[in-house]
């Protein structure tokens, strides 16, 4: 053994100090919002750099309509169909069909629709599927039960809470509102009724501002419940869709319950 195998080794100086240890490794990240482990937080790595993760960028999309959707009024089972779930071909869903695929033109031109029928036909559905492509496009809209919406005016009318005016600027607001059916409040509310419609759709005139009116009553009936300052502002620009082909609301229910009640009846040996 050689002294130089014995000696002692060099203690530590300031430009030891100075050298770099080994870091430790990196640990993984955590998976992105989607559960993917090439997603960072919504990013991916690419050879072109980073970019958005696709799978990240469309449930961000999914929550935001659902959230507009949620605040316009769109919700529970309505809020889930497209227009490829109504399976109804007659001419009241094609004509409301192709009103929404160009709901540019109903919005620019100030295109108001006027849905006139028997009950459960689908006017309420057709109705929600017109704020649908207009918040998909876009732009803001609104579903209104328009006998909710008179009852609730009356309430806070008389407790004083709101005034007219600030509901009837609610429904000014948005790009397309929605009124559903109305004249129903019309047998015991009828002087109100058509005066608040008067306003809400004075407004919306004056804003350039298109309305989708809903009702289970014919055109002469409408026009009745609506009153003629209203009817005159809406008739002029207004696509009519009558809708008295098959009951779509029994065939809907029908199809929604066929499996449950099929289950049942096997589990009775029916």
């Amino acid at each position: 053994m050689t002294p130089a195998d014995t000696a002692r080794p060099t203690p530590p100086t300031d430009f030891h100090a100075l050298i770099p240890r080994p870091l430790p490794g990196r640990p993984a990240p955590p998976p992105g919002p989607c559960g993917s482990p090439d997603c960072e937080d919504g990013w991916r790595d690419t050879p072109a750099g980073s970019r958005r993760c696709p799978a990240c960028a469309a449930a961000t999309r999914t929550a935001k309509l659902a959230d507009q959707y949620a605040r316009a009024g769109v919700e529970g089972t309505l809020y889930h169909l497209t227009w490829d779930d109504v399976k109804v071909e007659h001419g009241s869903w094609r004509l409301a069909r192709a009103l929404g695929q160009n709901i540019g033109d109903v919005l620019g031109e100030c295109l108001n629709v006027a849905m006139v029928g028997l009950k459960g036909r689908g006017k309420t559905q057709a109705g929600v599927l017109l704020a649908k492509d207009a918040i998909e496009a876009g732009h803001s809209a609104l579903v209104v039960s328009w006998a909710e919406w008179v009852d609730e005016v009356q309430s806070d009318y008389t407790r004083r809470s709101r005034t007219q005016a600030e509901h009837v600027a609610d429904l000014a607001r948005p790009e397309l509102l929605v009124l559903d059916d109305v004249g129903a409040a019309a047998s015991k509310e009828g002087d109100l009724e058509r005066k608040l419609f008067t306003r809400v759709i004075g407004a919306r005139y004056n804003a350039r501002r298109p309305t989708v009116v809903t009702a289970n009553l014919s055109r002469r009936e409408l026009e009745a419940a609506m009153g003629d300052r209203a009817f005159d502002r809406i008739q002029h620009a207004c696509e009519w869709v009558v809708f008295d082909g098959p009951a779509y609301r029994a065939e809907v229910e029908a199809a929604r319950v066929s499996g449950a009640l099929e289950r049942i009846r096997q589990a009775a040996g029916l």
